[in-house]
């Protein structure tokens, strides 16, 4: 996570932006007189909106718990993606 100050930020809008585009870092932007804001590209955020939703459903959390535990102890089943 990467902290800047609200100059910071504007002086270097560009850069900032090109930063977050380009990986899955957070830029947490401090302002002197209201609660920092933090920054995150459009694909991070979907991905998060993702994750939140598909682990809201206490069912669904068992399943996905189950089977990152059955993928790491290797017992898996390696599939070809089918494209339609």
């Amino acid at each position: 996570m990467t902290e800047i100050s609200l100059a910071d930020f504007k002086a270097y809008l560009d850069a900032h932006l090109e930063h977050l585009d380009a990986g899955r870092d957070e830029i947490v932007v401090n302002r002197d007189s209201a609660d920092a804001v933090v920054l995150v590209s459009c694909r991070e955020w979907e991905s998060m909106k993702e994750t939140i939703f598909l682990l809201s459903d206490p069912a669904n959390r068992v399943h996905l718990r189950a089977s990152i535990a059955d993928a790491d102890r290797g017992d898996f089943e390696e599939r070809e993606l089918v494209r339609s």
